[in-house]
């Protein structure tokens, strides 16, 4: 499939070790990618390749709803800004929707958040 505007692609969930859960959905608007348990050094680079290519199949958007996150360090960081370089690059949006407490915390006290954080109506 070239375009996710052109068809609803199946919903497929990835796991990467114990200690990360991905789901991904297609729809017309774009893409979302449900991101559960622990970014790590063991896992970021895992869910970058995940939020890389959930960019490359879709016209629309890319929301990242990481509202079911335990833990998120550095390279989960680093993972999350790579990703949205690669989706400007290619003239489109990616957007964390959804955070859990510790994530809202990383990405305020480096400023991420302004990047990364779309707020509802937004």
């Amino acid at each position: 499939m070239t375009s996710a505007a052109a068809a609803v692609a199946p919903a497929r969930t990835r796991r990467h070790g114990a200690a990360l859960s991905v789901h991904v959905t297609s729809g017309r608007s774009g893409t979302r990618v449900q991101v559960e348990g622990e970014i790590d050094l063991d896992t970021a680079t895992d869910l970058g390749q995940v939020l890389v290519e959930a960019v490359d199949a879709t016209d629309g958007s890319v929301a990242v709803d990481l509202s079911r996150v335990v833990f998120c360090d550095c390279s989960g960081l680093n993972a999350l800004l790579r990703a949205r370089r690669h989706a400007l690059a290619r003239c489109r949006r990616l957007a964390v929707v959804g955070t859990s407490r510790q994530v809202r915390r990383l990405l305020a006290v480096t400023g991420a958040d302004a990047l990364l954080i779309e707020e509802p109506g937004a």
